[in-house]
């Protein structure tokens, strides 16, 4: 299954099993990156002690790990290029809610925690989805995109990945891609989910952005790592 976007009528859920407890983000302070967080109104929590986080943090870590870039704009054969554009708005959306994050020692980062459910009544519109080797548009859909510039980041450091969902489909190889295949993620809200826990020693931090129709991304550490990751395809 690969689409990125939220079916109709789908419940939202907190998780709360007993090894994931939702505490209040207020009463957590960050004494990295610009001292205390600046914990936007929209991140409702995070989760310590080797579980989710989900902390926005002020300022930019020094120690650039990889950075990346994609186009969000494909001509594909069959499909209207209006959901291309959609996909552009849904990125940004997506993009905002991701854009600054720190990932403490220990902690794990998910995507659709982070993310939230995408509705209409947030701004998002019908993308483009895949799913059993069809085309399809959801709201919300194209957020693959964004699931795979993370992901490429985390390969190229020394962060864990804890979950990936591989696609089950190669329908559009990028026209000169820059990655190897076998790197794309499937994403579906919201059980079909991309995670990867911190297991260094210091704070990593997530950048998101756009420039034209771009999609832009940089992982960044509190520190550098001593080793730098070259990965290849066979």
């Amino acid at each position: 299954m690969h689409n990125g976007g939220t079916p109709q009528g789908e419940r939202e859920e907190k998780i709360n099993n007993g090894k994931e407890t939702f505490l209040p983000a207020e009463s957590i302070l960050l004494p990295y990156l610009g001292g205390k967080g600046d914990l936007a109104a929209q991140h409702t929590g995070l989760y310590l002690s080797g579980t989710l986080c989900k902390a926005p943090g002020r300022g930019t870590a020094a120690a650039l790990i990889k950075g990346h870039r994609s186009p969000m704009l494909r001509q594909l054969a069959g499909v209207d290029m209006q959901l291309q554009y959609n996909k552009e708005t849904n990125l940004r959306l997506a993009g905002e809610r991701i854009h600054g994050l720190i990932i403490e020692p220990g902690q794990t980062f998910s995507f659709w925690h982070t993310v939230g459910r995408t509705t209409a009544r947030k701004g998002y519109l019908p993308g483009l989805t895949i799913g059993a080797g069809r085309l399809g548009a959801e709201t919300g859909g194209g957020l693959c995109q964004l699931a795979n510039l993370i992901h490429w980041m985390v390969l190229n450091s020394p962060l864990t990945v804890t979950e990936l969902h591989h696609h089950t489909d190669a329908l559009f190889p990028d026209s000169g891609r820059r990655v190897p295949f076998g790197t794309g993620t499937s994403i579906f809200y919201k059980n079909v989910d991309y995670r990867f826990r911190n297991d260094t020693d210091t704070p990593v931090q997530l950048l998101i952005w756009q420039e034209g129709h771009d999609l832009c991304g940089e992982l960044r550490a509190q520190h550098a790592f001593p080793y730098r990751w070259r990965i290849i395809e066979e």
